[in-house]
């Protein structure tokens, strides 16, 4: 029997020992005094608000097992509350937790078809041991590959994401001078133009990854242990990973930076990656704001404060 709670609902078990139980929402009456608001449960669970009332005497509270629809969405104010009510807490089977899918504690009413379709691919992925032991030897540090293999986007498209995973599996094609077929330098520093050479250019790390890393600490504080592993392969520390609502950021800073260096080598131009970061920025504005017009009716409500950020950083750079 649990304590009660005003506004609160119980399942209800008479004390004369009555089997069935009965819902009730705890709550005062017109004197003031506790009482239990009766509730009619449809067939599916929704809980409806009748006239009848009941006094606390004579009945046993019990907490109540909730079934929440697309939970997350709902905790994030995507879908409007929707609450089914499976029974007694200590009657019903399964539990909503307590659960974990290949060691990953899950919540059941927050599965989803996406969701449960990604535990299944994981099952099937195989990691590239040769680019894992390739970046480790050229950068020389503990790189936890279970948390970055499992970087995700909540809002970079599938194409968006081509460019960074290709960088992270070392197959990402770097073209070499068009004037020169053997110059494969790069234009600013006159050292090799390779995947892990990205990360350190002097010029990308002034117009590119030093502005990005600026723009990451001021919306979320992130401070990376070790630069080079942060913009190659999203590691923040040992134990950290850049999380899916701003890894967009990464994902569209190598999408756009790639695309400077592909358009400069085709055309012979000079490459300006200041381009292509306001071109990153403009993109993730993008992104976010369909992902949100998708999820919500942002009409009247106050604008996500990541986007805002992002907006005015792209009006003063």
């Amino acid at each position: 029997m649990s304590p009660r709670n005003l506004e609160k609902m119980y399942a209800l078990l008479e004390k004369s020992g009555r089997s069935t139980p009965i819902y009730g929402l705890y709550t005062r009456d017109t004197n003031n005094q506790p009482t239990y608001q009766v509730q009619f449960v449809d067939e599916i669970g929704t809980t409806h608000y009748t006239n009848e009332f009941i006094s606390p005497t004579n009945y046993d509270a019990y907490e109540i097992a909730w079934w929440l629809p697309y939970k997350d969405d709902q905790l994030n104010g995507y879908k409007e509350e929707d609450k089914r009510l499976r029974g007694s807490a200590a009657t019903t089977f399964p539990q909503t937790y307590g659960w974990k899918i290949d060691g990953t504690p899950v919540e059941l009413d927050s599965l989803t078809i996406k969701l449960i379709t990604y535990f299944f691919t994981q099952r099937k992925f195989k990691p590239p041991l040769g680019s894992q032991a390739k970046w480790q030897e050229r950068l020389g540090l503990f790189l936890n590959w279970y948390k970055i293999w499992k970087i995700k986007s909540l809002f970079a498209s599938p194409r968006d994401q081509i460019t960074w995973l290709k960088l992270m599996h070392r197959n990402l094609y770097i073209p070499p001078n068009p004037e020169d077929n053997t110059d494969e330098s790069c234009p600013f520093c006159h050292v090799k133009f390779n995947e892990q050479h990205l990360s350190e250019c002097k010029e990308l790390i002034d117009k590119v990854w030093n502005p990005l890393l600026a723009l990451l600490h001021s919306i979320h504080g992130i401070q990376p242990d070790n630069i080079p592993v942060f913009i190659t392969l999203g590691q923040i520390s040992k134990d950290e990973v850049i999380c899916k609502h701003l890894s967009v950021l990464l994902f569209l800073a190598w999408r756009c930076v790639y695309a400077e260096i592909i358009q400069g080598r085709l055309e012979n131009k000079k490459i300006k990656y200041s381009r292509a970061y306001h071109r990153a920025i403009s993109m993730t504005i993008t992104r976010i704001t369909a992902y949100a017009r998708r999820k919500m009716d942002i009409m009247g409500q106050k604008e996500p404060t990541h986007l805002s950020q992002l907006k005015n950083t792209s009006k003063t750079s």
